[in-house]
């Protein structure tokens, strides 16, 4: 959903918080998985992103003018005026290209349609909101645990096929529930459990098990306040 015309991150968290307030709602638990992509956009692989690229039909010219650009790359390091020798970089898309978003979301494309075909998580009508994505930022939905390590799985699967890696620990889980007060988890990534929370960031918007209001607030008033000083040491003063 990130970069693309007409669309934000509140669009983003909208598609997820709703389904997690329908089914609150309808007195039904909702667990919520954070998957934190480590460096996302570094370890793009970049012979898998060409063939993704032609397998959607990017082929002729522009195919081999995004293959030229990601080839024999190379870069340095500037740091108090001295630069590093040069090394090769083989993985990843470009820091701040105009493209490398729109790269980044067809590499990840097929994980969303494998998502969707499974036909796990939660659903509203006939539509799938088992997941909601913006970027390297993946939000995955579900009623019962035993669907959400399935969506797991199929992330887990997806990553190790092209090669990159999900971080267990910095990925989180919440637990929507009315009903039960002692919530848990033995949702795991890698092996590895992942961690249960109570609240957490979705691009940049605080989730709340209890959907306290006011902690949103908070958080927001917090952000206000750190922007405002760092706008303020830089000198420049605005009037308001």
């Amino acid at each position: 959903m990130a970069y693309q015309k007409e669309l934000s991150s509140i669009h983003a968290s909208f598609n997820l918080q709703e389904p997690i307030r329908h089914y609150i709602e309808r007195n039904s638990d909702v667990i919520v998985v954070l998957l934190d992509s480590t460096k996302a956009f570094d370890t793009v692989w970049d012979d898998a992103l060409l063939y993704k690229l032609h397998k959607y039909g990017v082929t002729g010219d522009l195919w081999l003018l995004i293959d030229e650009i990601y080839s024999d790359m190379r870069s340095s390091v500037l740091f108090n005026g001295r630069l590093s020798r040069w090394f090769e970089l083989k993985r990843g898309v470009r820091q701040g290209g105009v493209l490398s978003a729109l790269l980044y979301l067809v590499y990840i494309n097929d994980l969303l349609c494998d998502i969707e075909d499974s036909k796990l998580g939660c659903v509203l009508l006939d539509i799938s909101v088992s997941s909601s994505v913006q970027a390297d930022d993946i939000a995955l939905l579900s009623t019962t645990e035993k669907g959400m390590q399935h969506l797991i799985n199929i992330c887990q699967t997806y990553s190790e096929k092209w090669a990159f890696k999900f971080s267990p620990t910095k990925s989180n889980v919440l637990r929507y529930s009315k009903k039960n007060k002692n919530v848990t988890s033995n949702l795991t990534l890698y092996d590895d459990i992942i961690p249960l929370v109570t609240s957490a960031k979705h691009v940049g918007i605080l989730l709340n098990c209890k959907f306290r209001s006011m902690d949103q607030t908070l958080n927001a008033c917090r952000v206000l306040r750190s922007t405002a000083l760092s706008v303020l040491n830089s000198g420049i003063h605005p009037s308001i």
